[in-house]
């Protein structure tokens, strides 16, 4: 048993999506503010989704990747859609420990990839989501939304130049199992793209 999953609690952590991505349906949204001694309040916003009774803490990042992404910054029309999280590489600011926090990968429900940069904390930073293959399907992409995962794929291997980042990012973002939905050859095809940039896939 991990020894996280002991104490149960009413939040989703990182860890509970065991190195996948996960995608919940907006039940409901609210805040939570957490106290901590020494400190100024912390205030986030708190999702409830249909598929767990835990609820999704969310920080800035979060928040404003979503509202950016479904381009509604009206929480109570977020009701209905459809998230895609995973749990991204992160370093602890106060300990400096490195472990996994919660992210925005996209959506079933946008029509393709896209890239937002705004502020956060003393930096400014870009963040890239995309249309994340819908859980309840698994017919072959086509058309428009193959192109559209194809080209977020390859913005991907733009940001890699050697075979160590290129295992790191294919590792990370789950490629195997984003192509799944891909025919054949196109995968075929994506791999040798891979191969020839870095020599890995």
């Amino acid at each position: 048993m991990d020894a996280r999953e002991v104490i149960p609690s009413p939040h989703v952590h990182s860890h509970d999506f065991k190195g996948r991505d996960v995608t919940y349906t907006v039940k409901s949204m609210g805040r939570i503010k957490f106290t901590r001694d020494n400190m100024a309040d912390d205030v986030k916003g708190l999702m409830a989704v249909e598929e767990t009774e835990k609820l999704i803490v969310l920080n800035k990042t979060n928040l404003e990747t979503i509202w950016r992404m479904l381009a509604e910054p009206n929480t109570t029309k977020w009701i209905g859609k459809r998230i895609t999280f995973y749990p991204a590489k992160h370093k602890d600011t106060l300990t400096g420990e490195m472990g996994t926090a919660i992210r925005v990968r996209g959506s079933p429900d946008i029509s393709g990839p896209a890239s937002f940069t705004f502020r956060i904390g003393r930096g400014v930073k870009t963040f890239n989501v995309i249309k994340t293959p819908d859980p309840k399907s698994t017919a072959t992409l086509t058309g428009d939304e193959l192109a559209a995962e194809v080209d977020a794929i390859r913005v991907l291997f733009g940001t890699v130049s050697t075979p160590d980042a290129m295992k790191t990012m294919w590792r990370e973002q789950r490629l195997n199992e984003r192509m799944k939905r891909f025919p054949e050859l196109v995968r075929n095809e994506l791999t040798a793209e891979a191969k020839a940039k870095t020599g890995v896939a």
